[in-house]
C-alpha cells in the first residue's frame, strides 16, 4: 500500500518542508512525488526538516524506479532510441542513492 499524503498537515508544519507523510520506506505515488518536489521547490520550505521528515519514502521511490527501469531493459524488442534514454535514466537514479542505499 502506498504512503498517504496527509493533506490536513498544518500549514507551519508544511511551510517548513514537511509532506505530511507517514514516517515510511514505502514508496510515493506520483501524486505525492509531484506534491513533495513541489514543496521543496518553495523558498519558504525548510530543506533540512523536509529531508528528515521525507527521505525514506524518497529513497524509496528512487529504488522502486530503479528497478522497473531495470526490468524495462530487460524487453527484447526495446528499440534503442527507447534503450538509450531508459539506461541514461537508471544511470542518474543510481547516482541519487548513497552507496549503502544501493541493493
Amino acid at each position: 500500500m502506498p504512503t498517504q499524503l496527509c493533506w490536513a498537515a498544518d500549514a507551519p508544519s508544511q511551510a517548513a518542508g514537511g509532506l505530511g507523510l507517514r514516517q515510511s520506506d514505502l514508496p510515493l505515488t506520483v501524486e505525492e512525488l509531484e506534491a513533495g518536489l513541489q514543496i521543496l521547490d518553495r523558498m519558504d520550505t525548510d530543506k533540512q526538516q523536509f529531508w528528515n521528515e521525507n527521505e525514506p519514502a524518497f529513497h524509496a521511490t528512487i529504488r522502486l524506479a530503479i528497478r522497473e527501469t531495470a526490468e524495462a531493459l530487460l524487453m527484447r524488442q526495446l528499440p534503442q532510441a527507447l534503450r538509450d534514454e531508459l539506461e541514461g535514466q537508471l544511470a542518474w537514479l543510481t547516482s541519487r542513492l548513497e552507496p549503502n542505499d544501493r541493493h
